[in-house]
């Protein structure tokens, strides 16, 4: 490596097969976070005893279009808030970037379900994991941006612009821009 990592840095390298890796681990969330979790596990159980509960009624017969409906909704109730709170008790996978010859490889791993900054109900199930190759053309596109709430590391392939070291500091993104311009120019 060109120059040594900052001080306190949360970036971890390894060499796996003669292929440099570079780990970048999202922030640690909170106990609120874990709170919000385990309320929905106890919601859960509260549901499962509200399901079986129709569902006995609707088997023997006794029960009516109405108690039908609401199980469907029911249902999707439940589906949803066991996804929730498997996500969020889960945790995050970190951002693995590879260090090729002929390029990088970016895992963007699977960032923590952030309750504050939700804006819709699909939010709370994060972003899907993506396994990336990019060139050598494509890493000339490697951006260090400013922005009103810190800094960006982005790279940009196709039409499509990644964000590399998003559980990073500034100060990491800023070293590893400089790094991955070195390493490829």
């Amino acid at each position: 490596m060109s120059a040594p990592p900052p001080a306190n840095t949360k970036l971890e390298f390894d060499t796996i097969q003669g292929q440099r890796i570079i780990r970048i681990p999202y922030p640690r969330q909170g106990a609120s976070h874990y709170l919000v979790g385990g309320f929905l596990l106890f919601w859960l159980c509260g549901w499962a005893v509200g399901f079986l509960s129709v569902f006995s009624k609707l088997l023997n017969g006794e029960g009516s279009l109405f108690l039908f409906a609401w199980l469907g909704g029911w249902t999707l109730a439940g589906l949803f808030a066991a996804r929730a709170a498997y996500q969020i008790i889960r945790g995050s996978k970190p951002q693995v970037l590879t260090i090729e010859p002929t390029g990088l490889r970016l895992d963007t791993g699977k960032p923590p379900v952030t309750l504050t900054k939700t804006k819709k109900v699909t939010d709370i199930f994060g972003k899907k994991r993506k396994l990336l190759e990019f060139s050598k053309s494509e890493i000339g596109t490697l951006n260090l941006r400013e922005t009103s709430e810190g800094n960006r590391l982005t790279i940009d392939k196709g039409a499509d612009r990644i964000d590399l070291a998003e559980g990073a500091t500034e100060v990491d993104r800023e070293w590893l821009f400089k790094f991955l311009k070195a390493e490829y120019t």
